[in-house]
């Protein structure tokens, strides 16, 4: 892997998002300790090969059949399911396992994603989709177009989307994690080289996407080819692929530097939370969720409601103002509550003045809001 200079480093530039929480690091780190393998579940870009693979590996080794067919079935197969929970397994084990992942072309991704999760009504996915979106259930397949998804992308923060839609750079959880190895789909050869020292025998799960190459040719027209530079231009960049759509199956070699300091297994293991690698709104909300009462009740207090505060102004994740607002309710800021709610209100609706559809919304004003979440 080549190394990235300071001049090039997406990640110094203040574009880039680098809010990680410990559910994210659950979803997408899926410790094997039989293997001492970390796959860092990247969805859509062959994760249900590599899972299978690992999953069957991992019977084999131990003499069993627990594969049920399906990969994605977390409460049945053999990796650890959370990883903070340190008492469950040998958490130490982590400073010595080897982290990869696979990536792909992110303009046939997200196509992808788009035709296999909102066309097709996947049920893990469309329901929390439309809901967060307040798309209608009754929509026909083709009333929320490629173009209008995107949009909708565009107005939510990285870290709050769903894994599938996600940028790649989240799922691997970068630049806290350093992973060994990043292969890449369009050239799954380089995959199974790697993982055969490993003694993980790669097996496809499923059938390739039908008219894949029809589908990028129609869909890329004009505004979307701009849609998708502009939301995943750090996975462009860290992973070699071309912003020309027409080179969708060509890429070089991943430039993300691996021989910085690795801070996501000193997070898990010995909780020491990478604060130098998050940006301000997420270093203000991280030390917001770790003051306590105890001793300093009053000073802790007022910390709070400063933070609550300052965040009800400048941070634009819906999801950490919930708890900000949750955090002023119980405290008897009322107007301050009402203040981050109007907040909340404002991030979450930003999409529906920039869908060229609006009859696929429910109507907005019997649309309830985001349930608040506990401080």
């Amino acid at each position: 892997m080549g190394v990235m200079t300071s001049e090039d480093q997406p990640f110094g530039k203040s574009t880039v998002r680098r809010t990680i929480d410990r559910d994210m690091v659950n979803t997408s780190a899926m410790f094997s300790v039989s293997q001492s393998l970390v796959y860092l579940n990247n969805p859509k870009a062959g994760c249900s090969t590599i899972k299978t693979s690992m999953w069957k590996a991992c019977d084999a080794a131990a003499g069993v059949t627990t594969f049920p067919g399906n990969p994605h079935f977390r409460e049945h197969d053999p990796f650890i399911k959370d990883l903070f929970r340190r008492g469950t397994y040998n958490a130490a084990a982590l400073k010595t396992a080897t982290f990869f992942s696979v990536v792909r072309n992110p303009f046939v991704r997200i196509l992808s994603a788009y035709f296999n999760k909102i066309v097709s009504r996947a049920p893990g996915v469309w329901p929390t989709f439309s809901r967060r979106f307040g798309v209608r259930n009754d929509i026909g397949k083709n009333d929320l177009t490629f173009r209008d998804f995107l949009v909708m992308l565009t107005t939510e923060p990285d870290e709050l989307l769903d894994p599938h839609f996600r940028p790649q750079y989240l799922n691997l959880l970068l630049p806290m994690c350093r992973p060994h190895f990043i292969g890449h789909m369009e050239n799954m050869s380089e995959v199974q080289a790697f993982l055969e020292p490993h003694k993980v025998e790669l097996e496809r799960f499923g059938k390739p996407a039908p008219r894949s190459r029809e589908r990028v040719e129609s869909q890329y027209v004009g505004e979307t080819i701009d849609l998708v530079r502009e939301k995943y231009a750090t996975d462009f960049e860290l992973f070699g692929y071309s912003t020309d759509v027409a080179d969708v199956a060509e890429f070089t070699a991943v430039k993300f530097d691996t021989t910085g300091r690795e801070l996501l297994t000193p997070w898990i293991v010995e909780n020491e939370f990478p604060y130098e690698l998050v940006d301000n709104p997420t270093q203000r909300f991280e030390r917001f969720r770790a003051m306590t009462s105890r001793g300093q009740a009053k000073a802790n207090r007022e910390a709070k409601v400063a933070a609550a505060s300052e965040a009800s102004r400048t941070d634009d994740s819906w999801s950490r103002l919930q708890a900000y607002a949750a955090f002023a309710i119980n405290s008897g800021e009322y107007a301050l509550a009402q203040q981050i709610i109007a907040r909340i209100v404002e991030l979450c609706g930003t999409h529906y003045s920039q869908v060229r559809n609006p009859t696929i919304f429910f109507n907005r004003s019997n649309t309830a809001p985001i349930p608040l979440a506990r401080a």
